[in-house]
């Protein structure tokens, strides 16, 4: 990019702030900080003509977005946990569309009309804000070295506009957040006695009519503290709770109900932070014994007497497990004994856990459905998919849209793994609204149980195509819409025990992801997002992030028709490194960015053009020298540079060190890895 090009960008950019009503200031170019000497409060304006004359002189000044004056700024570094705090807040509903910027690191800023202090990890890991006196880098920035004509002298880091909308209001909610003023404690005018009859009969039918359900998700965790909290306001103590959650909420509201163990867990967590806090209403501070008229309805008796033996067991639990002498702590034995507590075990490894919900979306004919059948079928007879082991279990596809094609893919992919039809794949057409419909969630684990009855073996997969389909005749858009849904899902999940993995479209803009409204994103454990390609991983809840699997989709001929002409179907199959199909049971190791797939390339190169193949038949081994003076000179050219900056070479120090260690790349015996060449082993059809 030019400096032209670039001043153009930056000039533009300030003009939709100041549209907006954002008044902007200069920054270095090539920096996040204002001017030497400069105070940048006195520089803000929202007039065009000056912003104009900044670049008059061919300096690309980078600009900065002020917040305050009824603006505030949510900076999310995902290097920080950002993005985990983020997806919290949009499973409570905190983070409605608005204006938002792509940082130069993958992060996110995201622009509110409202006021607020500027604050940093308050409202939780890897968030700040930014409000009176604050500001962050505006988009159309640019993070690089410039060379003395103002040409990048180093790879620029873009800030860029991931969502053009208006500046939507910060919910008061998310602002208080931000102030984090704790409330005076109150006080008792007497001691409240703790798990009193009456405040027991309270629990009771609180759990019963009043609690709210607790859905995984959808903000499930905190409510489930809520619902304890409760408890504790009542009077009851943490093991008196915790049996009435799971005799009067646990398996009626909990979707899906907490194990024995987590909800004993969470319970006694709850109760130690309710207790060491000082900022916290004692427990009992809404007991109802102080002000409680006997009881005189017999339904009333029998609740109180069941209280009674639920009390006497809780008194025997606190006695087992020492919580009466130590409601602080839960013994767990020596640390030699402790083992590790894995909360999911794989489907797909690395990628897909049992049990999860998960969300593959992508463009119009970028290969979902191709790739989900591909991933039914390899379940279903044990067989890695993309490269990675799978555990075998039956799969169900409700195909709601394209039936007809489903049949054909299918036999597609069967024809060109040699594989006979696997018994575990169980294909459902028509559609239910998945919102509208009140008993789609018992519609869809009907006929997932007809499945496992006709099958015999359990489900471990469930497939909707489409998500679009499913909500047809609803807004994708509308929080209310979006949560039947994902409540639908959450009872299938729960019921079965299956993972429940939707197909979904990503808006006109592929780069933002799944289109509709964000809790979408907040509620599922895993984001696959596919394009161009490539399948990389967008979210993951609980697992590290996968690398980037390369794929292709090619038709494999099913039949002809009566006039002789091949009817074909498509297959999504695993790339290697050289575009090849990798082996099912050999897992080629992916390049995992561009700076790794431009070494290879040349590398390759390099050895097609030499005289002579190695001994073995194999591509030439050529100089490392060679290869990283090649290496070096395409990059310049590629990226309009004069010179490799210091970064730049540390990119290419970590690319061909992790080519060798994953033996992408491999070196000629006995000559100390001064001559390399792309592993000659790499198979490229599949035996």
């Amino acid at each position: 990019m030019s400096a032209a090009q670039l001043i153009e960008n930056l000039k533009q950019s300030a003009f939709k702030l100041i549209d907006l009503g954002v008044p902007v200031f200069r920054l270095k170019p090539g920096s996040k900080k204002p001017l030497k000497d400069l105070s940048w409060l006195s520089e803000l304006t929202l007039d065009k003509s000056i912003v104009s004359g900044w670049f008059e002189d061919g300096i690309p000044y980078n600009v900065g977005a002020a917040s305050g004056n009824g603006f505030v700024w949510i900076d999310f570094d995902p290097a920080k946990g950002g993005f985990r705090t983020k997806d919290e807040l949009e499973m409570l509903d905190l983070l409605p569309p608005t204006f938002t910027v792509r940082t130069r690191a993958g992060g996110e800023h995201r622009y509110y009309r409202g006021d607020s202090k500027n604050s940093q990890n308050r409202i939780g890991p890897g968030v700040d804000v930014r409000g009176e006196h604050g500001y962050v880098v505006a988009p159309g920035s640019v993070i690089c070295k410039f060379n003395a004509d103002y040409s990048p002298a180093s790879v620029p880091q873009h800030y860029s506009v991931l969502i053009d909308a208006p500046i939507a209001e910060a919910p008061r909610q998310l602002l208080a957040l931000n102030a984090h003023k704790a409330e005076p404690r109150k006080q008792l005018e007497q001691e409240a006695p703790l798990d009193h009859p009456a405040a027991l009969t309270r629990a009771v039918h609180y759990l019963e009519n009043e609690a709210p359900k607790a859905i995984q998700g959808q903000a499930g965790d905190p409510t489930t503290i809520r619902v304890i909290m409760r408890l504790f306001d009542f009077g009851l103590q943490e093991h008196t709770a915790f049996l009435h959650l799971l005799d009067h909420w646990n398996d009626k509201k909990a979707f899906p109900p907490w194990s024995h163990d987590d909800l004993r867990r969470k319970t006694l967590s709850t109760w130690r932070s309710r207790t060491a806090s000082a900022n916290r209403d004692p427990v009992g501070f809404d007991q109802p014994a102080i002000d409680f008229k006997t009881p005189v309805t017999e339904q009333e008796l029998t609740l109180i007497k069941t209280a009674e033996d639920r009390l006497k067991e809780a008194q025997e639990l606190a006695n087992a497990t020492h919580w009466g002498a130590l409601p602080m702590f839960r013994p767990m034995g020596q640390t030699s004994d402790i083992k590790v507590m894995i909360p999911a075990k794989p489907l797909v490894d690395g990628l897909i856990e049992q049990g999860s919900t998960c969300v593959l979306v992508g463009p119009a004919n970028a290969g979902k459905t191709a790739l989900a059948i591909g991933l039914a079928h390899c379940i279903a007879a044990g067989l890695p998919w993309m490269g990675r082991k799978t555990v075998q279990a039956a799969a169900v596809y409700f195909a709601f849209e394209a039936a007809r094609g489903l049949h054909n893919r299918s036999l597609a992919w069967r024809l060109h793994h040699n594989a006979v039809a696997p018994s575990g794949v169980y294909t459902i057409a028509g559609s239910v609204n998945l919102v509208r419909d009140k008993k789609a969630s018992e519609a869809l684990i009907g006929a997932i149980r007809l499945a496992e009855k006709e099958l015999e073996r359990p489900v471990g997969i469930v497939f909707i195509d489409t998500l679009a389909v499913g909500m047809s005749g609803s807004d994708e858009n509308a929080f209310t819409d979006m949560s039947a849904m994902l409540e639908v899902l959450a009872r299938v999940n729960a019921a079965t025990g299956a993972t429940v993995m939707v197909l979904h479209h990503t808006g006109k803009d592929v780069e933002k992801g799944a289109r509709g409204h964000s809790a979408l994103r907040g509620a599922v454990d895993t984001m696959l997002l596919i394009n161009n390609g490539w399948m990389h991983v967008d979210k993951q809840r609980e697992i590290d992030y996968a690398a980037a699997t390369s794929y292709k989709i090619i038709g494999v001929e099913i039949g002809k028709r009566e006039d002789g002409e091949a009817v074909t179907a498509a297959v999504a199959i695993q790339q290697d490194i050289r575009g090849e199909e990798a082996v099912n049971d050999f897992v080629v190791p992916e390049p995992r960015n561009e700076i790794e797939v431009l070494a290879i390339e040349v590398l390759e190169d390099l050895s097609a053009e030499a005289d002579a193949d190695a001994v073995d038949g194999g591509p030439a081994f050529i100089s490392f020298d060679v290869w990283r003076r090649a290496f070096t000179d395409v990059y310049k050219k590629n990226y309009g540079l004069n010179a490799l900056a210091a970064s730049d070479r540390k990119k290419w120090e970590r690319a061909w060190k992790h080519l060798i260690a994953e033996n992408v790349v491999e070196n000629m015996p006995g000559t100390a890895g001064n001559r390399v060449r792309v592993t000659a082993s790499i198979p490229k059809t599949i035996s």
